[in-house]
């Protein structure tokens, strides 16, 4: 358990490497795990929580003109 506040972020480095298209969170003594899958190339991804919480954001890059549509998707899977 942090015994702070704690915010991290990650962006594409200089080579242009990809980041993750996702996460798994695991609670070690009980293996109970929540993962995400996101359906788009991640721009940024930031991790930020505090003692009783944890929050992985996954940033899509959104680039649509007036009247156009944007689709994306994220899948989130609970395993125990």
């Amino acid at each position: 358990m942090p015994e702070r506040d704690f915010y991290g972020r990650m962006a594409p480095g200089e080579d242009g490497g990809a980041l993750p298209d996702g996460w798994t969170l695991e609670h070690r003594p009980s293996g109970v795990r929540v993962s995400e899958a996101c359906g788009f190339r991640t721009e940024l991804i930031a991790v930020w929580g505090m003692a009783h919480n944890v929050s992985p954001e996954m940033f899509a890059p959104v680039h649509a003109a007036p009247g156009e549509t944007a689709t994306w998707s994220r899948t989130y899977t609970f395993e125990a």
